[in-house]
């Protein structure tokens, strides 16, 4: 059986906090099959990013993992500073939520995408640009010689956006991670970036990670998703099997307050409380706080176990979740 491309194993990650040292994610198994699109899900504070930085260990300071994270067979937590270089931009591409620390403000876009195909590829400096145009051309963008030319803030959000994903994919990764890539988007620009990314995909066998709060991206753009909260996944499965019938109270409750329910005319529902801090996580279930569902067992946490064909709940009550 082959290895998957991306492979985590009981990852954790430990940051400190005003009451110290705090588990901000815990137990995380997931795979992520060559050319496949595995989307993260949950609240702010859910542990998705985290789990996302990890691959190349780009977490801020005082961030400290342990488990295993295997891209492409070779394990990365542990790995050397210079092997890291080697696969950030050329093997691994990210897009981060802000573009504007993504990108120099004092150098040009052409210049900024040009120099992972110089340090990657070997390229000399005039071939790196005319690559990190033609970079541009392949993502659509209009007039990509004056793009090239331009600095970041002369660029609207969608067009910085695009120069972050030809610099994220000027050395043709095989994964691409997209941490909220279209929070900062308006809708039209946002779908226009992700049409992208779906062609990139289907014409180079690309693998996506997608960090997302939008589960309306999830069920357009992914093949799996994992559901996070607390830094535990408490849902994982096929994309359209966990969006049609959750099994999972914290699923159920994303799904019913997608702000396209209420173009339908359907009732918007919004999860009682708030995710917990870092510092007072209830004992047991996490949710169980903030749960239609909850009664005395869920004091003992759930086992992350299968529910159904190729499907995982961390709810010892997965088959009372009612349908969305």
């Amino acid at each position: 059986m082959n290895e998957p491309l991306l492979a985590l194993r009981g990852l954790a990650a430990t940051v400190t906090t005003a009451g110290g040292r705090a588990r901000a994610v815990e137990g995380v198994d997931l795979d992520l099959e060559r050319g496949g699109a595995l989307a993260l899900v949950g609240e702010s504070g859910s542990g998705k990013t985290l789990t996302a930085l990890s691959i190349t260990n780009l977490a801020p300071a005082g961030v400290a993992y342990t488990g295993s994270v295997r891209f492409d067979g070779v394990e990365m937590l542990g790995l050397a500073e210079r092997e890291l270089e080697r696969r950030r931009g050329r093997a691994i591409g990210t897009v981060f939520q802000d573009t504007g620390a993504a990108l120099d403000p004092l150098r040009r876009v052409a210049d900024q995408i040009a120099e992972p195909a110089v340090h990657h590829l070997g390229l000399d400096v005039a071939t790196a640009r005319q690559h990190a145009l033609a970079a541009l051309g392949r993502l659509a963008v209009p007039d990509p010689a004056r793009v090239a030319r331009a600095f970041p803030h002369e660029l609207s959000g969608g067009m910085r956006q695009r120069a972050t994903l030809a610099l994220a994919l000027a050395c043709s990764p095989r994964l691409l991670v997209l941490d909220e890539p279209t929070s900062a988007l308006d809708p039209s620009s946002a779908a226009a970036v992700l049409a992208l990314v779906h062609e990139l995909r289907v014409e180079s066998g690309l693998a996506l990670l997608l960090v997302t709060h939008d589960l309306g991206l999830v069920a357009a753009h992914a093949d799996r998703v994992a559901v996070m909260y607390a830094g535990r996944v408490v849902e994982e499965g096929p994309a359209r099997a966990v969006l049609e019938r959750p099994a999972h109270p914290y699923t159920l409750g994303l799904l019913r307050s997608l702000p396209a329910r209420a173009a339908r005319g359907d009732k918007l529902g919004a999860i009682p409380g708030a995710p917990p801090s870092l510092d007072a996580r209830p004992s047991g279930c996490a949710f169980r706080t903030r749960c239609p569902l909850a009664r005395a067992q869920c004091e003992h946490r759930p086992p992350l176990e299968a529910v159904g064909e190729d499907r995982r709940s961390a709810c010892w009550f997965a088959h009372e979740v009612p349908a969305p």
